[in-house]
């Protein structure tokens, strides 16, 4: 995930390796203009399972892989 947003790969803990992307994420949502939650969508956790295989199944996500547990981790601190 670090290299399909351009972060620094090098040396980073994952938790270091989540907030950068947490991060990443959050200054994109702010530049296109777009909800940070899925509120708007009346998306909740019972909805993960189906995110988590909606993530992994986009392009970029067959091109990058995410490991499941890393996308739930994801979702759960930007969107839900």
């Amino acid at each position: 995930m670090l290299q399909a947003l351009n972060l620094n790969t090098h040396n980073q803990s994952d938790a270091t390796a989540l907030d950068a992307v947490i991060t990443r994420l959050r200054l994109l949502q702010d530049q296109i203009g777009c909800d940070k939650n899925f509120a708007h969508w009346k998306v909740t956790t019972n909805d993960m399972d189906t995110i988590v295989q909606a993530v992994a199944s986009d392009p970029a996500g067959v091109a990058y892989p995410i490991p499941p547990e890393i996308t739930a981790r994801i979702i759960e601190k930007v969107a839900i």
